[in-house]
């Protein structure tokens, strides 16, 4: 799989990821978990892909609120309404930066 869809596959983790959050975080938690560590392996499949500056930089902000997120998501948000948010805009970056990673 190149690396364009390896980044759409995580946009549309996130995606799944914040629809269930929003729709009962503790009643979805073991899919969200699985996907999780699903989604943390497509990101760390990219470790040494050859990004455009832009996109490099874009995605490093990424992964580095990803981490708070996956961490979050593995022991319950505080807020879940907010936790959804940030995964669906996170997927909404990605879908539309994914074309201007290389």
């Amino acid at each position: 799989m190149d690396d364009k869809k390896k980044i759409l596959g995580i946009a549309k983790n996130l995606k799944k990821l914040g629809n269930w959050g929003s729709d009962g975080f503790n009643s979805k938690q073991h899919k969200i978990k699985a996907f999780l560590i699903n989604t943390k392996f497509y990101i760390q499949s990219l470790d040494s892909a050859d990004f455009s500056k832009s996109f490099d930089t874009l995605f490093k902000r990424f992964k580095k609120d990803f981490t708070k997120l996956e961490k979050e998501g593995q022991e319950g948000p505080s807020d879940s309404t907010k936790w959804s948010e940030k995964m669906m805009s996170w997927s909404d970056i990605l879908k539309n930066k994914a074309k201007d990673s290389k």
